[in-house]
């Protein structure tokens, strides 16, 4: 009786230990709190996975604070960070979903991308043509009108007559760069009687004073050069023409050269180039412009002793 009381005898440490291990048995083991409030181990493990999920923080026995590394971006996803760092990485045409005329890549609609105007593209990103509406100087364009205009010819250069490129919007009916036998320097036709001498259309003239309007010819050759006109009058008849004080001497051999004496038959003609009633000419015989006279007879210088033989005017 007396080893089974003492065997009763319980020490505070088995009392403990005890305690401990019916508790276990139950499953209901509980740890002070910080409050000093026992806690159950069940509750304290959901608190801790919350507190790990929302990033709250918890005190330490010594007081400090510790809080969860993830809670640095709250409600943000840590790949968020590297997406950013893509999309700042991209081009301004893909930050704005469109296409962005002049950074070097064709891109959407552009036809060309040369990173601003050059000999092949538009600075609108478009091809170089001339006709599209848009000034290239460099690929050689100083107008562009989008077609031939009354300013700008159809190969983008200024529209200007004798230029050789026809231009009907500025009014021209031909341009053959300069006068030719069908068109005037005015880019106009070439017809006689339009007001514009054509040379390379053989007109002499074109309307007012003598000038023959069928035929765009002097109605006499002096009125335009008398001199010229009785020169190629005596070459017609005779090898020596000379150009004397009013008028064009003619002669042949064996005929004195200089002399104006001798009858009608003598191989020497005078050829009036101006008018002159007192006879002061180099024939000193009165005459009248176009008149071809013979030589003085008898040999003296009298006005009315030279017979006039024809006219060179075509009078």
């Amino acid at each position: 009786m007396h080893d089974r009381a003492r065997d009763l005898r319980w020490t505070p440490s088995a009392f403990v230990l005890a305690v401990l291990t019916a508790a276990c048995a139950e499953g209901q083991v509980r740890r002070p709190s910080t409050s000093g409030v026992v806690t159950d181990p069940t509750e304290s493990a959901t608190a801790s996975a919350t507190d790990a999920t929302t990033g709250s923080s918890d005190t330490d026995d010594d007081g400090s604070t510790s809080s969860d590394a993830s809670t640095s971006n709250p409600g943000t996803d840590p790949g968020t960070d590297a997406s950013s760092s893509i999309t700042d990485a991209s081009s301004s045409s893909a930050e704005s979903g469109e296409p962005v005329c002049g950074n070097g890549t064709v891109e959407g609609d552009e036809q060309c991308d040369d990173m601003g105007r050059s000999g092949a593209c538009n600075d609108d990103c478009t091809s170089a043509l001339c006709g599209d509406g848009v000034v290239n100087a460099t690929a050689g364009e100083t107008c562009d009108d989008g077609a031939e205009s009354a300013a700008c010819d159809s190969d983008c250069t200024p529209a200007v007559c004798g230029d050789g490129l026809r231009n009907a919007a500025a009014g021209e009916a031909c341009d053959d760069a300069g006068e030719s036998a069908a068109c005037d320097v005015d880019c106009s036709p070439s017809e006689c009687g339009d007001g514009v001498v054509n040379g390379s259309a053989g007109e002499a003239c074109d309307g007012g004073g003598d000038c023959n309007p069928a035929t765009c010819q002097p109605a006499s050759p002096c009125d335009i050069d008398p001199v010229a006109a009785a020169l190629a009058a005596c070459l017609l008849d005779y090898p020596n023409c000379e150009v004397m004080d009013g008028g064009v001497v003619g002669y042949a051999d064996p005929s004195c050269t200089g002399c104006n004496c001798g009858g009608v038959g003598e191989p020497w003609r005078f050829y009036c180039t101006q008018d002159d009633g007192a006879g002061s000419n180099y024939h000193c015989a009165a005459c009248t412009t176009g008149e071809i006279l013979a030589p003085h007879d008898p040999c003296n210088c009298d006005p009315g002793t030279s017979v006039v033989t024809g006219n060179f005017c075509g009078a």
